[in-house]
């Protein structure tokens, strides 16, 4: 009798158990990286680490991913890309091999992934449909000043914040404006076209495009940006989910690097630096007594490099950053290397690439752990800062209260993903009412809307005025012209 009701009570318990919505199925994530492979990369490596069957996709003729990759597959796509063709032709091609590869659609249906993961800006219009196509859930990853605007825009899920005044405000819009209407026109339209024809049982209307987006995985930090207003608990805070405790350099780097007494200064910028980088080694005390310098690069080869340079292509770049004698970091100030940098307390020299780097060093510069140096920098220049950050004890100062900010919060970003990504998957299309109506506005937008309006009129009016004073003067002109001339 009490086996009996033993095996009823377990039953019950596994009935509940499977019936609860609390009981998440084993998951699979597809992330899929047409650009800015590295940073998606990171990404692939954090889901894997969680336990989530993981497959990352990127063009074949990229390298520059991570190195450390564990348990994820790695998938390429082909196409015929040129070295002219602009962002949004080579995501147009990369979309339409993606969908025709044979061997991706094979895989995709033997994983049958919970999840898409991918980037909205030239992702979108190619891998919503897709994503509905093979009936996974799309999770849409957004990092970077312009993507971050970009989607939270098209799903409606944050309002953009703006810290300047109303003239600056506006001009910011229209920037804003004009980039989206820019990846509109030269991409999501060819884009849709193609899966129309790629994908005619899908739904691909471009009014519906982000209908079926339920999670955004928000790829930077309160503390390195805060330019958008969220709308709902579907935006996930994720920017140092690859933040970790460095690991042992390898023992042949571990060697050279001790050697030189007073530390060691960490080079992560590409290889167009090479000049720069072997004059500052020269120009640093390069004795036992001075600073070793590593720089961490896949495709640099130097013959006859000062004694101080050490070039390692596969050493994991955190593990350089968080190096117990690391005294300072050149590095162009992407999310993720100002994120490893301030994570660990370590200074930075800032070589900004573009617009997103420069806010980036900017922001590191105002935190105080930071120096910014411009593109066309001189070794004598970068060396005397090196120095002036090496002999400084403000810069390390600065940068540990930044990371002890990062690190004092109530959970990592790791779990962030984990709990959320497993919300979405119990809840799959039950999670909109956590979303609040797309339809928002604030004062600000209204007092810019009013403005506008009234800058227009007055604009118009001011037109209108100089139109008829011009006719009039033309008029008099033409009348004394006639009189002249019947004078004559």
């Amino acid at each position: 009798m009490a086996c009996l009701i033993c095996l009823v009570l377990s039953a019950v318990l596994i009935h509940s158990a499977a019936a609860s919505s609390l009981a998440s199925p084993p998951q699979s994530a597809v992330v899929v990286a047409f650009e800015d492979v590295y940073e998606l990369s990171l990404l692939a490596n954090t889901i894997s680490d969680l336990g989530i069957e993981t497959t990352l996709v990127i063009p074949a003729n990229v390298s520059d991913y991570y190195e450390h990759l564990v348990g994820v597959d790695l998938m390429t796509v082909n196409a015929s890309l040129k070295a002219d063709d602009s962002d949004d032709l080579k995501a147009v091609k990369l979309c339409e091999s993606f969908i025709s590869d044979s061997s991706i659609a094979k895989h995709v249906k033997s994983l049958q992934p919970t999840f898409i993961i991918f980037p909205g800006v030239r992702h979108d219009a190619c891998l919503l449909p897709w994503t509905a196509s093979v009936s996974s859930i799309p999770v849409i990853y957004a990092r970077g000043h312009n993507q971050e605007l970009y989607v939270f825009v098209k799903t409606g899920m944050a309002l953009p914040v703006h810290e300047t005044g109303l003239l600056q405000s506006f001009i910011e819009n229209l920037n804003l404006k004009f980039y989206m209407y820019s990846i509109e026109s030269n991409y999501v339209s060819a884009t849709h076209k193609m899966i129309q024809k790629k994908l005619p049982n899908v739904d691909n209307s471009l009014a519906n495009l982000y209908s079926n987006v339920q999670l955004v995985l928000w790829g930077a930090d309160p503390i390195l940006r805060m330019n958008s207003a969220l709308l709902t608990q579907l935006v996930a805070e994720i920017g140092c989910h690859h933040c970790r405790g460095p690991q042992p350099l390898p023992a042949d780097l571990q060697k050279e690097l001790v050697e030189f007494r007073a530390g060691s200064v960490v080079v992560l910028l590409d290889k167009d630096y090479d000049v720069l980088i072997r004059a500052v080694a020269q120009k640093l005390p390069n004795d036992r007594q001075g600073l070793a310098v590593i720089w961490k690069n896949k495709h640099a080869k130097m013959h006859n490099k000062p004694n101080n340079l050490f070039i390692h292509k596969d050493v994991d770049r955190q593990d350089l950053i968080g190096y117990s004698r690391t005294r300072v970091i050149l590095a162009h100030c992407t999310d993720s290397e100002f994120l490893e940098s301030a994570f660990h307390g370590s200074p930075m020299i800032c070589f900004p690439r573009n617009v997103d780097e420069l806010r980036n060093a900017r922001r590191a510069s105002e935190l105080g752990f930071a120096y910014v140096e411009k593109i066309d920098a001189m070794s004598d220049a970068v060396s005397e800062t090196i120095k002036e950050i090496h002999e400084s004890t403000q810069y390390r100062e600065n940068a540990r209260v930044v990371s002890q900010a990062i690190r004092d919060r109530s959970n990592h970003a790791m779990d962030r993903i984990l709990y959320w990504l497993g919300y979405t998957a119990r809840h799959n299309g039950e999670g909109k009412n956590l979303l609040v109506p797309k339809k928002v506005s604030t004062y600000n937008e209204i007092l810019q809307s009013v403005a506008g309006f009234l800058v227009g009129v007055i604009f118009t009016t001011l037109l209108t005025v100089v139109f008829f004073i011009s006719q009039n003067i033309f008029e008099s002109q033409k009348k004394k012209e006639k009189k002249r001339y019947h004078r004559k």
